[in-house]
């Protein structure tokens, strides 16, 4: 489902696309609706255009009728405009009725029968219009046509009678004769046409008989007979507007109008109701549209909200905030209400971030308290090691000072054995005191126990310093301890060593005294410089375990001051580290939560 998701971008464009779909649709709709309004518009003139020519149509008609075929300018030039208009009329009632005829399915199918009858009317008014023009161009005027034959025969007979008989009822019968000629081409009464027959044969009766017709009669008989057939021809046009072919064109023009005023009125409601119809369509689509264009504008515009999860400005307003590092301004609160949108991402966000830079500013506090807190500890350190390295130096010097005295021990041990010995070269000259050199003997052998005593403790002591000293890194308090138990047994051997001394001059004295008693008591000599060799060999050793334990004191020193410069570098360091924890501290406290 992922592959069907738009960003905005996207999003926007399909909207856009939509919208210009829905216009695109309309503006078609919308250009076939007036196309079609147009068709229709062309339709509605051309039915009204048909009526606008049937009454033009008429009125070519009656202006030919009441003016051209009285007037002898048409009669001898055979050309009227009205003519010429009566034909072009015609021309377009019939490319009318034709372009109607093609319109059925806009008419409708009664207004199409009534044009068929009306086309059918007209054709026969335009007919017999026709035959009229016709017959009137075969009957003529005054001195052309029928009516000029007329005329001419009139004038014969007239002259005939003028010059041949001065019978005065003949004339008067020929003006009779002529006065019903002129009533009836005045009147057009079939009366006259009566009055002029009976006044013909009134004429006939009263010329005389002979063997042979008379010029007269001739003349008079053709004169009828010029006279019947005018009759006969007005009697073909009409001599009234119901007869003949006028009669023929005015019924044919009164249904052809009236079917066609039918048609026109049929076409203009079905029109309008098309009409009503289109333009019902066109608000329809159009309203449609509208409604479409504000559905998908809605439906993006709240596609775009559930996107940003509120109006633009509120994101505005949250990203200054978190940019300005204020959290402490953003609500919380109302993300719960907001199910979508980058407003909840970005409330989750500081929500998430809030948490992280709590989380971030107490452990720069820890740390910043621990770095303290090792700072302090570090400097006790590096103070302790000082003062650890101060007192090695002190116990290392004690070393070399109780070395020094094991190995005065050690000489003066050796010249005791010297001594010792000469006191046996010379035993024989103490011998009278020898009683009493026992007993000092036995004093020096007591004092010389308690002298092996501190040697033996003395190294017992170098080995608890030895001891001490490969556990100086993490205590360093027993060096101090080891070092004053040593000076004390040192203290005891040099007592002990001052009473060897003072014994021996009193020995000596005595050894002088009781020289006599000493030869007695050689085996007894012997024995005390034995055990003063072995005084001088333990004094020796004690010597080599004093400077081992001195060399260890030496090497335990190095470590102490090289951990002193090591707590030293560590308290720099943490320093540092107490710098990057402020700055880090004051990094998150850009942010206000």
């Amino acid at each position: 489902m992922e592959s069907w998701k738009f960003n905005l971008k996207e999003k926007f464009i399909l909207m856009m696309l939509a919208i210009a779909g829905v216009f695109i649709l309309c503006g078609i709709f919308c250009f076939i609706t007036i196309s079609k309004a147009a068709h229709l518009n062309k339709t509605l003139r051309s039915s009204d255009q048909l009526l606008i020519s049937f009454l033009q149509q008429r009125r070519n008609e009656k202006d030919f009728l009441q003016r051209e075929i009285k007037s002898l300018k048409y009669f001898e030039s055979k050309q009227s405009k009205y003519l010429v208009s009566f034909k072009r009329n015609s021309d377009s009632i019939h490319r009318l009725h034709r372009y109607l005829h093609g319109q059925q399915d806009l008419i409708g199918s009664e207004a199409t029968n009534w044009l068929k009858s009306a086309k059918l009317h007209f054709s026969s008014y335009d007919s017999a219009f026709n035959e009229i023009v016709a017959k009137y161009n075969e009957r003529g005027l005054l001195k052309t046509g029928l009516e000029g034959q007329l005329m001419s025969a009139f004038r014969k007979v007239d002259e005939e009678v003028a010059r041949n008989d001065k019978n005065a009822s003949i004339q008067i019968s020929l003006l009779t004769l002529k006065q019903a000629e002129t009533d009836y081409l005045l009147w057009h009464d079939e009366l006259f046409v009566k009055r002029f027959n009976e006044t013909i044969r009134q004429i006939a009766v009263s010329i005389p008989a002979k063997s042979a017709p008379s010029r007269l009669e001739e003349l008079l008989f053709q004169y009828q007979k010029d006279f019947n057939r005018l009759v006969a021809k007005d009697r073909e046009i009409g001599l009234s507007e119901n007869e003949g072919l006028m009669g023929t064109m005015r019924t044919a023009i009164h249904q052809a109008d009236q079917l066609v005023s039918q048609t026109s009125r049929s076409i203009e409601r079905n029109i309008r109701a098309e009409e009503d119809k289109n333009k019902l369509m066109l608000s329809i689509i159009l309203a449609a549209g509208f409604v479409m264009v504000i559905l998908i504008g809605g439906y993006m515009l709240n596609n775009l909200l559930d996107t940003l999860g509120g109006d633009p400005s509120l994101v505005v307003q949250l990203s200054g905030h978190i940019a300005e590092g204020r959290l402490d301004l953003v609500d919380s609160g109302a993300s719960s209400q907001r199910k979508t949108g980058a407003v909840r991402s970005m409330y989750d966000m500081v929500a998430k971030l809030k948490d992280v830079m709590l989380s971030i500013h107490e452990s720069s506090q820890q740390m910043a308290q621990s770095a303290q807190q090792l700072s302090s500890t570090t400097e006790q350190l590096s103070n302790g090691a000082n003062e650890q390295a101060a007192a090695l130096e002190e116990v290392s010097a004690s070393m070399e000072q109780m070395v020094a005295n094991i190995q005065h021990n050690t000489e003066h041990a050796e010249e005791t054995q010297r001594m010792a010995l000469k006191a046996s070269q010379s035993i024989k000259e103490v011998g009278e005191a020898m009683e009493k050199s026992l007993e000092d003997v036995t004093i020096i052998t007591e004092k010389i126990e308690v002298i092996n005593e501190i040697a033996f403790q003395t190294n017992l002591l170098a080995l608890n310093a030895a001891v001490e000293a490969a556990n100086a890194g993490e205590k360093g308090k027993g060096f101090g301890i080891v070092a004053a138990e040593v000076k004390k047994l040192a203290e005891k051997s040099k007592l002990a060593a001052a009473e060897i001394d003072s014994l021996s001059a009193e020995t000596s004295k005595t050894t002088e005294m009781s020289n006599t008693q000493l030869q007695d008591l050689i085996p007894e000599i012997n024995s005390t410089n034995c055990l003063v060799q072995e005084i001088a060999t333990a004094s020796r050793e004690q010597n080599i375990g004093a400077e081992q334990v001195n060399t260890s004191l030496q090497q335990l020193n190095s470590v102490t001051q090289w951990n002193a410069s090591a707590a030293a570098e560590l308290a720099s360091s943490i320093e540092e580290l107490s710098s990057q924890a402020l700055r880090l501290k004051e990094s998150i406290d850009y942010f206000k939560f």
